[in-house]
C-alpha cells in the first residue's frame, strides 16, 4: 500500500484539533509501490483518510464529531471506498524524507507505521489488517477465513469435483487467510487437496485472466468444474478467459470470487461472491475511536471480527 503525504503549510490547515487516526493496511502487496515523489515533510503533515460519505453521515447521526477513517492506499477496498471521501490533516510531528522511486518491502513499511504511530502518541485502529495486532493496534477485520472455508463447502456441496483456485500474493495477509480457510473446508469435507490446481495472481483483472489461462492449460483432459478467485477483480478476469476459450459459466464451470464489489453483480453472468461488511466495519472503527479519542484509558488492544456472507448468484451451479 502507499501512504500518500503532502507538505502543507499551517494556512492549510483546516482541523486544529484532530487527535485520532484509523489506519487501513489492507491488500498488502508482496512490495509497496513506487512513491510517486520524494516527499520532505515539515512537522506539521497531512494523511489523507477517506470512508464512504454513507458510513460517515451514519457515525454523525451516532453523535460522532470527528472526521476519520482509511487513508488511500492500493487495493480493490480502498478504490470501492474512494468515492466521496473526506479527508483531514492530522498533526503528527513527523520529520521524514523518502527517496524518490525507492520500492519498500512490506515489513519495512510496517515497521516505519508502527514507529510513526507510536511518536504521534494518537490513539489508533486498523481495519481489515490482520498484521496490526502483532503490535498490538486494535483492529476490525471480516473474517476471511471463513469466508474462504464456507466458499470450499458450498462448492463442494453443488457437486463440483475438480477445483482450482486463483490465490493472491504470499505476503497479502488477508489473502493467505481467505486460502487457508478455503483449504481448511475442502479438507473437513473430505476433498483430497493434493488434486487442488492452485496458481498464484496479483489481485488484478489481468491476475485472474493469467491464472484461469495457466489452469486451463494444466487440465488436459479434465477442465475444472470450479474455480474459487481470492478477489472479485481476479474472478472477472478469470471469467474473461474461460468465455473467450468456448467455455460457459456456469455450466461447464463455476466461478467464486470474494469482496462484492459492486462490479460483481453487474458481470454477466452476476458473480457470486464472499460479501464483506465494509460499511459496518468503517462505522464500528470509528466508534471506537471516538470512544478512545474521549477517554484515553479505553485505548487498549482488541480485535472485532466481523462475519462474512456468501452471496449466491448464476455464476455457480444451483446445489444439485
Amino acid at each position: 500500500m502507499i501512504l500518500w503525504w503532502k507538505k502543507v503549510s499551517s494556512n492549510e490547515i483546516q482541523k486544529e484539533d484532530i487527535n485520532a487516526l484509523v489506519l487501513e493496511l489492507s491488500n498488502l502487496q508482496s512490495y509497496a509501490e513506487v512513491l510517486r515523489q520524494q516527499m520532505e515533510l515539515s512537522t506539521t503533515a497531512i494523511m489523507e483518510l477517506t470512508i464512504s460519505k454513507s458510513s460517515l453521515e451514519e457515525i454523525k447521526r451516532r453523535g460522532g464529531n470527528a472526521e476519520i477513517l482509511i487513508p488511500i492506499g492500493a487495493g480493490n477496498f480502498i478504490r470501492a471506498s474512494i468515492k466521496d471521501v473526506n479527508s483531514v490533516i492530522v498533526n503528527i510531528g513527523a520529520n521524514v524524507s523518502i527517496e524518490k522511486g525507492i520500492e519498500i518491502a512490506i515489513s519495512d513499511i510496517e515497521e516505519k507505521i508502527n514507529e510513526l504511530i507510536k511518536k504521534s502518541g494518537l490513539p489508533v485502529i486498523s481495519v481489515n489488517n490482520p498484521l496490526a495486532e502483532k503490535y498490538n493496534i486494535p483492529i476490525v477485520v471480516n473474517d476471511d477465513y471463513r469466508g474462504g472455508y464456507e466458499v470450499a463447502k458450498f462448492l463442494l456441496n453443488i457437486g463440483c469435483k475438480n477445483l482450482a483456485c486463483i490465490k493472491g500474493p504470499k505476503d497479502s495477509p488477508s489473502c493467505e487467510i481467505r486460502f487457508e480457510g478455503f483449504i481448511s473446508g475442502l479438507k473437513n469435507m473430505g476433498y483430497n487437496t493434493s488434486n487442488l490446481s492452485v496458481v498464484e495472481g496479483n489481485l488484478e483483472f489481468e491476475g485472474g485472466y493469467e491464472g484461469a489461462k495457466k489452469i486451463l492449460i494444466s487440465y488436459h483432459k479434465h477442465i475444472p468444474d470450479a474455480i474459487f478467485c481470492i478477489n472479485d477483480l481476479m474472478a472477472i478476469g478469470a471469467m474473461k478467459y474461460i468465455t473467450e476459450r468456448g467455455f460457459k459459466i456456469p455450466d461447464n464451470i463455476n466461478v467464486v470470487g470474494f469482496d462484492n464489489i459492486a462490479l460483481s453483480s453487474q458481470v454477466v453472468p452476476p458473480l457470486t461472491t464472499v460479501e464483506m461488511r465494509r460499511k459496518e466495519m468503517g462505522i464500528i472503527a470509528a466508534e471506537k475511536l471516538i470512544e478512545f479519542i474521549e477517554d484515553k484509558s479505553k485505548f487498549y488492544p482488541l480485535k472485532i471480527v466481523l462475519p462474512c456472507k456468501l452471496i449466491i448468484r448464476s455464476s455457480t451451479l444451483n446445489k444439485k
